[in-house]
């Protein structure tokens, strides 16, 4: 095996030195590329923008401003809208106050304890896009349930997105006592 010369030793070592010299000088400028790019996006201004959320109704305004490192200001405006919650318990509590308990169903029971569990799906005008009985054992309860949905509707829905709900609809009625609800 022949050995290397200590001539062709410092010359490889040379070459690998400046290899390494170009790669990081090629980082180095990239990095600093990305940097003037940077100082030059905050000289020309800020960006602003604004988010709020909350419960309610109404056009809300978002408002910003920033400051590069330059010589200009940068202002930003924007407009958003609340985020508005649906009144999922007000919506229960709309459908149970509709709710009747059937007199053929009173004629032969002496009691009832049920709750019928009825999906909804509520498009932005309060209207139902889809509806149908998710649990519950009594034919005439479920139709009864699905009866008061439907008188229920439309409900307020300001959330501009169609809402699935499902709504416990609970009948009680015990011995003895003639009330409709």
């Amino acid at each position: 095996m022949k050995s290397i010369s200590p001539k062709v030793c410092s010359t490889m070592a040379v070459v690998v030195t400046l290899v390494v010299a170009a790669v990081i000088g090629h980082l180095y400028s990239q990095n600093h590329c990305l940097q003037m790019k940077w100082r030059q996006e905050q000289r020309l201004g800020g960006e602003g923008g604004g988010h709020g959320t909350g419960t309610g109704t109404g056009v809300g305004d978002g408002q910003g401003e920033g400051e590069g490192s330059g010589t200009d200001k940068g202002s930003g405006d924007g407009h958003g809208r609340a985020h508005v919650a649906f009144d999922k318990q007000g919506f229960y509590n709309a459908v149970n106050n509709q709710k009747v308990i059937p007199q053929q169903y009173i004629r032969q029971h002496k009691e009832v304890h049920e709750t019928i569990y009825v999906f909804v799906r509520i498009d932005t005008n309060g209207n139902a896009v889809e509806q149908y009985v998710e649990s519950g054992d009594d034919p005439l309860l479920r139709e009864e349930a699905m009866a008061a949905v439907n008188r229920a509707l439309p409900y307020q829905n300001p959330t501009d997105d169609i809402q699935p709900v499902t709504v416990p609809v609970r009948f009680d009625l015990s011995e003895g006592t003639d009330d409709d609800d």
